[in-house]
This record gives C-alpha cells, structure tokens and sequence, in this order.
C-alpha cells in the first residue's frame, strides 16, 4: 500500500499529507491515471468533500473498466 501512495499527483499527496484524505482512499485513488486524479481533484474541491473507501474503489472500478468521466465523480462525492 505505501509503494501506491507516490502515484498521487502532488496536490493529492498533499491533501495526504495535511490529512484532509484518509490513507486507504488515497491508496486507491493512486491506481488512477493522472489525469483522472486531476479531474478528482476539481470535482473535491467542487464538492468540498473528499471520496470513502468504498467510493474510491468504485471510482477506480469504473477508470478499470474505461467508464469514468467527469460526471462519475459528482455521483460519487455527494
């Protein structure tokens, strides 16, 4: 899980880092690509909230399956 953590875009890291996201969610957030994590990153800041476990492993879920767009993040962050 710790090798995952450096596959953050920085600006996730630090979120991390200040722990403004758990460790867990983030682990599954670094399997996304860095562009998805980017579009994470605005749709948190959007929704001033920060994704569960469980919603981070159904976003990754769906960047797995190739069915993540920005809309995803929204339903998945309320």
């Amino acid at each position: 899980r710790y090798i995952a953590v450096p596959r953050l875009i920085p600006e996730l890291l630090q979120k991390l880092d200040r722990g403004e996201i758990s460790f867990n969610p983030a682990v599954e957030i670094s399997a996304l690509t860095k562009e998805e994590q980017k579009e994470l990153l605005e749709a948190m800041n959007y929704a001033q909230s920060t994704p569960s476990v469980s919603q981070a492993q159904r976003i990754k879920k769906l960047s797995k399956a190739g069915e993540l767009t920005k809309k995803t993040y929204g339903r998945y962050l309320k």
